[in-house]
Order: structure tokens, then sequence, then C-alpha cells
């Protein structure tokens, strides 16, 4: 069995926050130090909030059933996972690579841990360098002029590097001895065999993870014209732009229970308005949103308010965010400045109250986005090219009451049959998904056609074929299982394991419950095949190994809580996991309600009638498990 280096289980605990963890399953409310709320154990049926949990010691405890322990405890007595699957999972969660299979992978999370600490002195350095700036430097009159306070400064640890080419390689020679070590960091640069400071005269924002105690990298202001005004730590084993947000560490808290983030472009922004009492708001670090931060936010909340430029530039970018934003089921809405301003002069003129007032009106983005392509398809256009497109990008979200909610409001600004609009927006959403999950029938792979030549009967004959899987389009798509939900994933594992546990799972019907692309895709295929000679089943496994950019996740032998179930009791684990996939669906349901509630307030009502059918049947899932 696989090996975890004691020191890659404790970083693993230090990068995840317990009160996230646990958010997902009950509604945490902040009291002093510590979050209270309902008990999240299914066994533990409470109305009086008896649970809490403490951020501090990342620890929680039960004063109504007993239950407590750590953040690892939690994932294996609520989620049912196993240690294992409970390390890889905060681990993928947090964006740590697990350790290689190899001798030397402990030397691999030493070298993260010195890396991480190189980032430190970094950060020591640079904030000294700037507390010792006088007062007429440009850079002390860069963050008056912006009002930042001597507490703002100190509190997200702002720094400045210097123009000199050897300040920072100076300390870290005098205070770490690992100049080479900060190359890999991109903190340090090398040419000619002379090794230099990368950062230089530039106003230094340190990144912070999410634990805010490591800091992963940094981003650097210049105040010289000729060069780039803003630059970023290069991506390393630690850091990744795409994958993080900058302030998080200072926000989480509050985004959570507010079910809303307000997500800026800019540093400078994000601390003027965490400043001002806006403590809802995130940074991306100059990326456009990606589908790592899309992943992230669903984690927390339900809505996403965006601030772009008024330019041509940003309504792109705006566009790209929404199809990420909507595939992960999240509300997409989007700030608008009067020309000319941005968050930081917006707050600084106008104040908390106008700024948040403004926030509270954000428009939805689906919506101005159609309006302003609207404006290119005036009365007496076709505009059909048009509502294939908006439903191209409403094909993104699996929610359908969204999706009815934006089809009824654009269709009210186009003044023509209501039923003809309904029909092509249906049709252009079956094609694209058609599309997206590549149906199996379209691309005519069938048994027949596709024979198995180097697979193995039981008693060892070959199945005669002439075209091999391998020869599969170019076009089809690879699919990962790393952030798959573990009960999904398990069905899909013994489904591949006999026919009747296929059967079993097949006439559940939970297969339409899935959510995974890739489980959903490989049961299609499944399915196909199990309307051939029955014969042929044991080679599915290497069939479908040909979809996957990882042959080894459909490998029973990887999952050792499976290798060792005995017959009797796989039936008792497939329903386990059947009425897990169920009461995440309802889970989800009720968050996608929740928030298409707060869309349409006219008839909250009809949506809280929803809420209540949903818990009820959720409580009777709970109850079989």
């Amino acid at each position: 069995m696989r090996r975890i280096p004691p020191e890659f289980i404790e970083q693993v605990r230090l990068a995840n926050d317990i009160v996230d963890i646990i958010g997902e399953d009950t509604f945490l409310k902040q009291t002093g130090h510590r979050y209270t709320g309902l008990c999240p154990f299914p066994s533990h049926n409470e109305k009086t909030p008896s649970f809490s949990v403490s951020q501090d010691r990342q620890l929680y405890h039960c004063f109504g059933c007993g239950q407590s322990g750590n953040i690892f405890t939690y994932l294996q007595v609520r989620r049912g996972m196993h240690f294992m699957e409970a390390v890889t999972t905060l681990a993928q969660r947090a964006g740590l690579p697990l350790p290689d299979r190899q001798e030397g992978s402990d030397r691999q999370y030493l070298e993260r841990k010195r890396l991480l600490e190189i980032n430190l002195s970094a950060c020591d350095f640079y904030e000294n360098q700037l507390h010792n700036l006088s007062a007429s430097h440009p850079v002390k009159k860069y963050l008056r002029e912006r009002g930042l306070s001597n507490e703002t400064v100190k509190r997200f640890r702002l720094g400045y590097a210097g123009a000199g080419w050897d300040g920072l390689l100076s300390h870290l020679k005098a205070h770490t001895g690992d100049w080479v070590l900060a190359e890999k960091l991109g903190l340090i640069r090398k040419k000619n065999d002379h090794y230099y400071d990368f950062f230089r005269g530039r106003l230094m924002f340190p990144v912070f993870a999410k634990n805010g105690r490591d800091v992963l990298g940094f981003g650097g202001r210049t105040f010289d014209k000729d060069q780039a005004k803003y630059i970023n730590s290069v991506d390393s084993s630690v850091f990744h732009k795409g994958r993080t947000f900058y302030g998080w560490q200072h926000t989480a808290s509050v985004i959570r229970n507010l079910g809303r983030a307000l997500v800026v472009e800019g540093y400078t922004d994000y601390l003027s308005l965490y400043q001002r009492g806006v403590h809802n708001v995130v940074a991306t670090l100059g990326t456009a949103l990606t589908e790592d931060h899309a992943r992230w936010l669903s984690q927390y909340v339900e809505q996403v308010i965006l601030s772009f430029d008024g330019d041509k530039a940003g309504e792109k970018a705006a566009e790209r965010s929404l199809s990420v934003l909507l595939s992960f089921g999240l509300v997409p809405k989007v700030l608008r400045m009067e020309e000319g301003m941005d968050p930081d002069s917006f707050i600084r003129s106008h104040g908390e109250k106008a700024f948040k007032k403004k926030a509270d009106s954000a428009q939805d983005l689906f919506l101005y986005l159609f309006l302003e392509q609207l404006k290119q398809y005036p009365a007496g256009v076709d505009r059909f090219a048009l509502i294939q497109k908006m439903a191209g990008m409403l094909a993104q979200t699996e929610n359908a009451v969204l999706r009815e909610y934006y089809t009824n409001r654009f269709l009210d600004s186009f003044g023509f049959d209501e039923k003809v609009a309904k029909q092509a927006l249906e049709k252009a959403i079956r094609k694209k998904r058609l599309r997206r999950t590549q149906n199996f029938r379209s691309e005519d792979v069938s048994f027949r056609d596709k024979q198995i030549s180097s697979s193995q009967k039981e008693g060892g004959e070959s199945i005669e074929g002439g075209q091999k899987l391998s020869s599969m389009k170019q076009s089809e798509e690879k699919f990962s299982f790393e952030s798959a939900p573990r009960s999904e994933l398990y069905l899909l594992i013994l489904a591949l394991q006999n026919p009747d546990y296929y059967k079993m799972i097949k006439n559940s019907g939970v297969t339409k419950q899935f959510s995974h692309n890739g489980v959903i895709r490989l049961f299609e295929v499944i399915h196909e095949y199990s309307k051939q000679e029955l014969e042929y089943f044991e080679a599915l496994t290497q069939i479908l190994s040909a979809y996957l950019q990882d042959p080894r996740e459909i490998q029973k032998e990887m999952y050792p809580s499976l290798t060792y179930l005995s017959k009797e009791k796989v039936k008792f684990f497939i329903q386990d996991c059947i009425n897990k996939v169920e009461e995440e669906r309802k889970r989800l349901n009720l968050k996608n309600i929740t928030a298409n509630m707060r869309l349409d307030q006219e008839n909250a009502e009809k949506y809280l009638t929803k809420i209540v059918e949903w818990t009820k049947e959720s409580k009777n899932v709970e109850n079989k498990i």
C-alpha cells in the first residue's frame, strides 16, 4: 500500500480548513472564536444546534451525539472514506500533488517545505524594506494616495523590492543559504553564471495559502512606465496563479456566510474594498477566471459578482467567465462601473454604503451579455443565430430551474412566438450537450465496429477482431476521475466487476443522478456493451481504459476498500453508494433552488415549497443511510 509521509499528511491538514469542509454539509454560524450549527451526522437528527467547530484547533465536537475529531476523521465518519481517501481528497482540494511512490518522495516534500520557508523569508525581507522607506518615497506616496492605512499594509504584509540587483539575493544567502533553490520560485534569476533579483523596484503583494500562514508567491507593481505594471511569481510546485485568489485567507468566512463572492481583478481594488468594509471580496492574479477558480468558489457560494472593465476586453472576459461559472452551477452577476472608474476609485469617492448598494443591484451576467448581443440584432433581423449562441452558454449549467429562468427572461425581450423560440432553444441545448459529451451513438462506436484483439477471454482464448480500440477518433474526450465523487466512482468500478452488479446499479435509476461527465460517459459505454454477448463483459475494463487519461483509475486494485469487500457485502455497499449519490443530488438541488429564489423573489413561495419537499426527501435518504 502507498506510503504517505507524515510530513505530507500534516501539510494537507494545514492547507485545508475544517470549517470549509463541514460547512458543505451544514450551515455554520460564527460565534466568537467558534462556529456552531446543526449536527451534520445523519444518525443525529437535531433541531437545536449542538455542533461546535474550532477553527483555531481544527477540531469538531457535537455535544448532542458525542461525535468529535479532526478533518480526517470527519471525512471518514461523515462521508464513509477510508484514511487514504480522505488524505487524497483534501490534497486535491488544496492543489497538493500526491507523493510519488518512489523512494525520493520524502525529498519532494522536504523541498516543498523549504520553498515555502524561502518565500516566507522573502516576505520578511520585502516587508522590512517597505518599512524602512522614507515618507517621501514614491511607493509610500502611492499608498497614501490610494488611502491604504498602515494597518492594512501590515495586515496584508505589503513590501518593497528595491531597485538593486542583489538585495534579496544577499538576504537569502545570509539567512537561508538557499538562493539557488529560490530560482525555482522565480525570486532569483540566473544569467551567464550570475544570479540576480527578479523583482526590482516594485511594491510587493504576498499571496497566501488558504491557511493564512504559507506564502505561495508574490505580485509586484512597478512605477516605471517602461515596464509591465504588474508581474507575478512564476508557476512552481507551490504556486499556480490560475488556481489562487488573493486575500482569501481574510474573507473566506464572510464569503461562506453570505453565500456570495465579489471577484475583482487587482490587488489594490481588493485592499481598498476590504479596508472600507467590503469583506466578501477576492481578487484574481491578473488572469481570466479559470475552472479551478470556479470549482473553488462553488464550494462556498451560490452567487459570484464579477467586476470587469467596461471595454471590449472586459466584455470578452465576462463572456468567458459566464460559461465557466455556469458549468459549476454558480449564478454569475456583473458589477458595472462608470467610465473611468474601478472598484477602488468608486468606493473612495462614494463610500462603503454606495458600493454595497451598487453590488446588491449587480446585473445578471447572462442577461447583460444577452442584451449587449441583442443590440446587434435589431427588430426584423433573423435572431435565431443569437438564440443558438446564448443557448450554447445555457447548456453549460445542469440547473434546469436556472435555465428556465434565463429562457423566460430573454424571451420577454424578443416579442415573438414563445413556442417557436423555446423549441429552437431546446434543440440548440441538446445539440450542445451531444457535442460536449460526444454521444456514444454519434461516434458509431459499437462492439461490432470496434472489436478487441488484445483482451483475453476466460481460459486464455483471444478475442478475435480487426480494429483495436486504440483507433478511436482523436477527438474522443479523455476523462480524469480526480474530482469524481467517490460514490459515483465506486459504482463504476463495481459495475465493471460483474453483470449482476451493473444491472443492480442500472435498475436503481441512480445513473440519471450522476454529476461527473466521465462517469456518465463510461456508463453509456457499459450500457451499449451490455446489449452484446455477456461473455465479453470481462473485456470492459480494458475497453474503457482508452477513455481515460490514466487507465489505472478504473482498476479495482487501486481501491483497497473494494478489493477486500466480500461478495455478501457488495450489494449492501452498492446500495449505500446509491443512497449517497441521491443525497448529494438533493443537496445540490436545494442549493440551486435557494440560488434561484434569490433571483426570482416574486415567486419565493413557490421555491420555499420546493425546499420543503426536497428537505423531506433528503431526510428520508439520510434515514436509509
